[in-house]
């Protein structure tokens, strides 16, 4: 059995907060795995990904009640594309509207930390 096999299997039994810092695991051995095939995969779900982290920061404008429906949208997102520094970063607004500010600045120095290893072009 491989990290990522163990990874995915801890996502189904995690608690909220285990399963974050497990999918953020996830993303870190993707990359460290360079693995071309988790790209095309990633590719082929972008669309509905995008519409998951459009969805949430649409929410994350209508205020304190539909953050709890953004996380959602987010965590969503996150599970399609671990690696998405966006869907990290808007995780880390969520959290900090919340009052959750040392997971808000976990969330946004995930999002940073995959800004810097993502591809300057996004695949197209």
């Amino acid at each position: 059995m491989d990290a990522e096999t163990i990874v995915d299997f801890s996502l189904n039994e995690a608690g909220r907060m285990d399963q974050l810092r497990l999918l953020r695991l996830k993303a870190v051995l993707q990359i460290a795995q360079q693995q071309p095939k988790q790209t095309m995969d990633i590719h082929r779900k972008s669309r509905l990904h995008s519409q998951h982290i459009s969805t949430a920061e649409l929410l994350l404008k209508l205020g304190m009640q539909s953050l709890p429906i953004a996380r959602s949208f987010l965590m969503n997102a996150l599970r399609l594309e671990p690696t998405n520094y966006l869907a990290w970063f808007n995780l880390g607004l969520v959290s900090k509207f919340e009052g959750s500010l040392q997971q808000a600045a976990d969330f946004f120095q995930a999002a940073y930390e995959l800004k810097l290893s993502s591809p300057v072009q996004k695949f197209k």
